[in-house]
């Protein structure tokens, strides 16, 4: 997510009643952190995203955000959404002739404001029906942060390179307007075996699946969803 994004989804401007000024690099004062005020608004580099921000003192206010709001510790993503707001927050308030005060419950709207609007979001039309899956996904507060892609190989996965071009079956689903780059979960399945690759993490986890009788598509996803998530926990 960009911050110019997160900017527009949460109408600070106008809520705060101050211009929120985004620049092209060439205009941008790189000298400074990535949000700041000066006298005719807030300026910030439009194409920055989120996670790249730049702020001098940025583990000091994470570790105030994580002293003021509850529950949040060492979610990442969370952290980054809450340096954000806090940063413009900050610039407002010298904007307005303040000392760069932080009203973290103000924050805490926002942020809120912010994840809910994500979770709206959320994409499953290539998967209508699946409904186990959506409510999974809908439930779980990491993997609504992320996008799927899915592979349906129609083969068993030993012969993927045997003989002629097996069918293949694309998907893709959950927060695909606004993950960050490396929050994307590739999911190949075959007849009798599902594989996952969260590119953040960079490793692979699979498992092999009984062929007794054969297995639906969703079933395949929830079980490589699994297989991660026991992997992630051990």
């Amino acid at each position: 997510m960009k911050i110019v994004e997160l900017i527009k989804i949460i109408d600070l401007g106008k809520e705060c009643n101050v211009p929120i000024i985004p620049l092209d690099y060439n205009k941008y004062d790189n000298s400074k952190t990535s949000i700041y005020p000066y006298s005719k608004g807030i300026c910030f580099y439009k194409d920055q995203d989120i996670w790249s921000l730049s702020v001098s003192d940025a583990e000091d206010i994470r570790a105030l955000i994580k002293e003021k709001i509850r529950g949040i510790s060492n979610n990442v993503r969370e952290l980054n959404r809450y340096l954000v707001v806090s940063e413009l927050l900050k610039a407002i308030d010298i904007f307005y002739g303040g000392q760069g005060n932080i009203d973290f419950e103000k924050a805490k709207v926002y942020v809120d404001k912010l994840n809910q609007h994500i979770d709206i979001t959320l994409d499953f039309q290539e998967i209508m029906g699946m409904e186990n899956l959506i409510d999974i996904i809908r439930k779980d507060k990491l993997f609504r942060e992320l996008c799927f892609y899915v592979n349906e190989v129609c083969c068993n996965r030993d012969d993927r390179y045997r003989g002629h071009k097996k069918q293949e079956n694309k998907y893709c689903f959950g927060n695909k307007k606004y993950h960050e780059d490396l929050d994307i979960v590739d999911i190949t399945v075959f007849h009798d075996y599902v594989e996952l690759l969260h590119r953040e993490e960079g490793r692979r986890h699979g498992r092999y699946l009984e062929t007794i009788r054969p297995h639906t598509l969703e079933q395949k996803i929830i079980w490589a969803l699994d297989c991660w998530m026991c992997a992630f926990r051990n």
